[in-house]
This record gives structure tokens, sequence and C-alpha cells, in this order.
């Protein structure tokens, strides 16, 4: 008995853990933003985060500027020597083969070659007065969410000499844009989503505008679903909610959700203060969290690659370890549960 309640001391903590779905810290590190004295112009602001998966490489957007971060193996990573100073606030981060593309706010949209990490080079600048939030790359396009101006198009083709092609002026404040074949889905902040035709880039048309009652801050569409994650949580709509106006389903969290991520069936969420959510979207109708994990910061922004998660948290870039088989550890804990806690109460009792 003496034994048994020592084990139960001992291991209740994790197996409570395990069960609730909470990733232990110990899998967790960190990369405080204010530690870089690499360049005197970046501040301690981690706010953007993108993943290269062919090399490996995490580019984090700070205050003014972008690291990088190998993680060929991500218990290890390597902090890499060299240094983008963007002209403004990293807000967004895409890669597309060797380059890098920033959306730098006030500062327009920076496009860097970052084929040879160790001396990244800016090729080219794009600024018209736009505060520039985000940045998707489709093809030779980059969509650009340019706040109260809407959504700009540009043809990226040759990424040395980029060029506005076409704009869609959205009623609102244009926070996100996810590109799914010929349509651009754009988060409009307060005045709900638009779904717009780009057949033709340089004539981008308003085809269906669909009002969820909530203030939108990114979007991500696979399939016939959309996925929201707005100020209520993960807001997930099929296409026929767009059409008949239907509010869809709502995954509530307890912050307002940042952005998301998707890896079919985990959609993660970026909760703020609240940290990683995941979520299981296997059935859109009801979706159920699998698994969470607070962050010491602000969780703005993330990305998941073979078990990890790289998180934009305010002052750090976090990583997390995500890889723990939640249903073999469930089926382990839950007997030793068992034995643990009921087996002794059963030997007091009778």
């Amino acid at each position: 008995m003496v034994f048994l309640a020592i084990l139960r001391m001992l291991a209740l903590p994790y197996l409570i853990s395990t069960l609730d779905g909470r990733y232990d810290e110990i899998e967790r590190q960190l990369f405080p933003a204010e530690n870089d004295t690499a360049s005197p112009a970046i501040d301690s602001s981690c706010c953007a985060v993108a993943y290269d998966d062919v090399r490996n490489i995490v580019f984090y957007g700070t205050g003014r500027g972008v690291r990088m971060i190998r993680t060929t193996d991500p218990k290890k990573p390597e902090r890499l020597p060299g240094v983008m100073s963007t002209g403004g606030v990293a807000c967004d981060l895409a890669c597309y083969g060797p380059l890098l593309y920033a959306a730098c706010g006030d500062s327009g949209l920076e496009i860097w070659d970052v084929e040879d990490v160790s001396n990244p080079r800016r090729i080219a600048t794009y600024c018209d007065s736009n505060h520039i939030h985000t940045v998707k790359i489709s093809g030779s396009y980059a969509f650009l969410c340019a706040g109260e101006s809407g959504l700009l198009i540009l043809d990226v083709n040759d990424p040395g000499h980029p060029a506005l092609i076409g704009r869609y002026q959205s009623p609102g404040y244009a926070m996100d844009v996810d590109v799914e074949g010929y349509y651009a889905f754009v988060a409009d902040y307060d005045s709900g989503l638009s779904v717009v035709s780009i057949v033709r880039p340089d004539q981008p048309t308003e085809k269906i505008r669909y009002d969820p009652a909530a203030r939108l801050f990114s979007v991500e569409v696979t399939g016939n679903h959309v996925y929201l994650a707005c100020d209520a949580g993960l807001m997930i709509l099929s296409f026929n909610n767009l059409y008949r106006s239907d509010r869809g389903t709502i995954y509530r969290t307890s912050q307002p959700a940042r952005s998301v991520q998707l890896d079919y069936p985990y959609a993660y969420v970026a909760d703020g203060r609240a940290g990683i959510r995941i979520i299981n979207i296997s059935q859109s109708g009801n979706p159920s969290e699998t698994g969470y994990f607070d962050t010491p910061g602000k969780a703005v922004d993330l990305v998941e690659s073979d078990g990890y998660a790289y998180i934009a948290d305010g002052g750090d870039l976090v990583i997390q370890n995500i890889s723990r088989g939640t249903n073999l550890a469930t089926m382990i804990a839950f007997p030793l549960l068992v034995i643990l806690v009921w087996v002794p109460m059963m030997v007091l009792i009778f």
C-alpha cells in the first residue's frame, strides 16, 4: 500500500494531464526575441512565423526583422546567423521556394531571396501607402490584405519587379486571405467573409458575401469547408452555409482565436493568452478538442510540421512537441488511473 501511495503521488499529475489533453512544458523550447543582438533594429515582439518544409527552416518575424532557425532535429534547433532587417513590423510571412515574402505593415511587401540563409538579400519592395497585414502566394500571384484598401493582387512572376494588377475593395477591413482554386476568401474583420472570383486576377469580382456576426481575424480553406478564427473561437462553414447564410458550427475558445492552421483531421488554433488549442475537425458539425497547451505569452500565429508546432508568442518563438500519441497514451493512462485510485479505494471500503 505504501508503494502504491508513492507511485500514485508521482504518476497522477502526468496521468491527469494525459487524459485531459495537456502537453508538457518540458517538451517546449523558447527563442526569446529580446536576446537577438545581431541587429539593433529588431525589437522583442515575435508576431509571425513561416516554415520551409523542404529545408526545415523556421522564419519568424519580429518588430523590425526576420530571423531563421534550422529544425532538421527539432529537439536541437539551430539559430542561423542571417538577419533580414525589414522596413517595418513583419506582420505576416510566406515561403515560396527560395523566396520569403514579408508583409511589413506601412512599409509594404518585401521580397527576400533566402536561398543562401547565411546571406539573405532583399530583392524587391512593393509599397503604395497601404498597410499590408497579410500575404498569400498562389502560383505567380501575391494576394495582400491591406486593411481599408481591401485585397491587392500582385503579379510576382518576376519577383524582383512585383506589379499590381488587380484590386478588390472590400467593405470593411481586410485582415486575412486564403486562395482555393479560382476563388480568394477574404476575412474582412467585422464586415464578414467575401468570396472573390479570381478567374481574371486583373478583375477580381465578389461572388458571395457572408456575415457570420463575428469579428474575423484569419481564414483557411480546404476542400469544401472554410475555417475562420474569430472572436467567438473557431467557426466552420461549408460552402452550403455560405449560399444559405447559415451560421455554421462554432467551437468556442476562451480567448478570441487569432489564427488557424489545418493539418487534417486537426485544426491548430492560436488562442491568444490561452495558448494553442488542437481541435479534431473530422466531423465538421461536431468539432472536439483533443489537446491544448499554454504558452508564456500571447499566441498569435503558428505553423505545424511533423509533430511540432512553431508559435509566434508575442515575446518568444515557441517550439512545442505535439507528437504525443494521444490515443495510445490514453489507453495506458486510464487503466493505470484505475489501479492507482480506484483499487486502493475499494480495498479501504471493503
